[in-house]
């Protein structure tokens, strides 16, 4: 047996993904688990694979060519999930979905097509919640802050939304859990800065007119009669207040 360590992130889950297949080892007796390798195995043989950009765009655009548009939609959800099983299951299924040849995503009968899409649902749920959660603030620059700290690593799922719906609005949303952000600018392509940023540091307005907008929107459409806190957590769960405007 042999298992390949990895990195909490999709280039490193990929690029370990990419060594095992690549391994003379045969993939039934290979293994990826993320986290680090600290202790000796007697039955199996630890590797941490290098992680390589050029090794995951190859895994990519393999199961692009493949497998198909609905197989790699399914992988890039399953590797934003936020559980530490996520590695092992989208190697599972893709050696599955090759073996089969074909695209398997509705065949949920099986383990290991399951597991996978239980994990792309979970990132993707999370993520839809979110593009009607993030808040932004304005910087002194003119452009829009946004501070979130999701369960999953829903970043490379949002990050479309907004680019669209602020194509003319320069904006950055920082996943404070992770440490990284996406940012835009009018005109080009979003992009991921790795990085702790402190808020004080970076010109951050304590609030602004358009915080005060949303506020007295949000306090005017109250009916304090017909309050309901169980049914206001099931469609906004507590975990997204930290970092909603109204909730401050």
């Amino acid at each position: 047996m042999k298992t390949f360590y990895c990195e909490d992130r999709a280039e490193s889950v990929l690029s370990a993904i990419y060594d095992a297949w690549s391994d003379p080892v045969p993939n039934s007796e290979i293994h990826l688990k993320i986290g680090k390798n600290e202790q000796l195995s007697f039955v199996s043989e630890l590797v941490r694979p290098e992680e390589s950009y050029e090794k995951a765009e190859k895994v990519i655009n393999g199961i692009r060519k493949n497998l198909g548009f609905r197989t790699w939609k399914m992988t890039e959800g399953a590797l934003c999930a936020g559980t530490p099983d996520k590695a092992e299951a989208v190697f599972q299924f893709l050696r599955y979905s090759f073996y089969r040849g074909k695209d398997v995503t509705e065949e949920l009968a099986v383990p290991q097509v399951m597991r996978a899409f239980e994990l792309n649902r979970k990132s993707r749920n999370e993520a839809h919640l979110l593009t009607g959660f993030v808040r932004f603030d304005s910087l002194d620059n003119g452009a829009f802050f946004s501070r979130i700290g999701p369960v999953n690593d829903v970043l490379p799922l949002i990050a479309d939304h907004f680019a669209e719906r602020f194509n003319t609005q320069a904006f950055m949303i920082y996943d404070e859990k992770r440490k990284k952000s996406v940012v835009y600018a009018p005109g080009m392509n979003w992009y991921f800065v790795e990085g702790e940023i402190v808020l004080g540091e970076n010109g951050l307005m304590p609030a602004d007119a358009y915080c005060g907008l949303w506020n007295t929107y949000f306090d005017s459409t109250t009916i304090v009669q017909r309050m309901n806190p169980v049914c206001q957590r099931n469609h906004c769960p507590l975990h997204f207040r930290e970092y909603m405007t109204e909730f401050d």
